[in-house]
């Protein structure tokens, strides 16, 4: 008798929420999982239920710390790693390279010979006998006059040398672009992470002080598990937080072509010269990032689910 009309309509009206909200949650885990499946070539029998996958997923979501390493020295180095930079400087020393033989097509050429001579000396009888002697000299060429064909040549490599630079300027540029953003959605989802943790601490007081005043008479059932909902919501929010997090570390580790454990542990470290190229260069990792931040890698979290995706 201490519950409402109203209380109860809302407690209903809220379990239909969830329980939608539940059944496209177990929709998207069985598209996921099948995507998992196609992924890493794992066969799924036909007998077996869309609810059973093949696999068993554990995961966990440590977000580690970025120290104090700038975009731009994550920029310089994208610009030295990329490797499709590398072959679009290839392509144009090599243009350059062709430039020069075209010019060289009506150049004067001097040519230097030795060659061995076998002869038979006409004032012998006996024809089987010969004599052999040397001969060397000097051979000139010079095409005058080819009907401008490697003058014609040269205009058209330069003209593809232009292209060829005009498009690594434009990809120098997008890569830049992939390193700002990727490292700009990191820097939100540290931040959001930061947040959720302070907000999930906050829910876990919540639902203690209402399970206290539901205890004392001050509270009714439906404040508990309004606050427990809040505390679920809250921990799903950080949840999603460290998956951004991880997605964006994972992009900005394919901008710059280095993994976090090959990361320098300061941005001093970060060059663009050919040692620093030597020293980052993979197989080599350095020494990871000391991370001070306990917002990042929060305390396991009491109540929440194991992190198998079905027991």
């Amino acid at each position: 008798g201490r519950t409402t009309r109203f209380n109860v309509l809302r407690t209903e009206v809220s379990l239909g929420n969830q329980q939608a909200q539940l059944s496209r949650l177990q929709t998207d885990l069985v598209s996921q999982e099948i995507a998992l499946s196609r992924l890493l070539d794992v066969t799924w029998e036909r007998n077996e239920s869309p609810f059973t996958p093949p696999f068993r997923v554990e995961a966990s979501l440590d977000c580690p710390s970025l120290s104090q390493v700038k975009v731009d020295d994550f920029v310089a180095l994208a610009l030295e790693r990329r490797p499709e930079l590398q072959v679009i400087d290839r392509q144009i020393e090599i243009g350059q390279r062709q430039i020069k033989v075209d010019k060289a097509a009506n150049i004067p050429r001097i040519s230097a010979y030795i060659a061995d001579q076998q002869f038979r000396d006409q004032t012998l009888s006996q024809f089987n006998d010969s004599q052999n002697a040397y001969a060397f000299g000097l051979l000139g060429t010079w095409d005058v006059f080819d009907g401008w064909a490697g003058r014609g040549q040269a205009m058209i490599d330069t003209a593809a040398l232009a292209s060829q630079r005009v498009s690594r300027d434009q990809l120098r540029l997008q890569i830049e672009g992939q390193v700002r953003e990727a490292y700009a959605r990191l820097l939100t989802a540290q931040a959001t992470i930061q947040s959720e943790t302070a907000n999930q601490a906050t829910a876990e007081e919540s639902v203690k002080l209402a399970r206290i005043s539901a205890e004392s008479g001050y509270a009714t059932l439906l404040d508990v598990l309004q606050a427990t909902l809040d505390l679920t919501a809250a921990r799903s929010d950080l949840i999603r937080s460290r998956q951004l997090y991880l997605v964006a570390l994972a992009d900005l580790e394919h901008a710059i072509s280095l993994k976090f454990v090959d990361w320098p542990s300061n941005s001093a470290a970060i060059r663009t010269d050919a040692a620093a190229h030597a020293e980052l260069a993979p197989g080599r990792p350095t020494s990871l990032p000391a991370t001070s931040d306990s917002n990042l890698n929060p305390a396991p979290m009491p109540a929440a689910p194991p992190p198998a995706l079905h027991p």
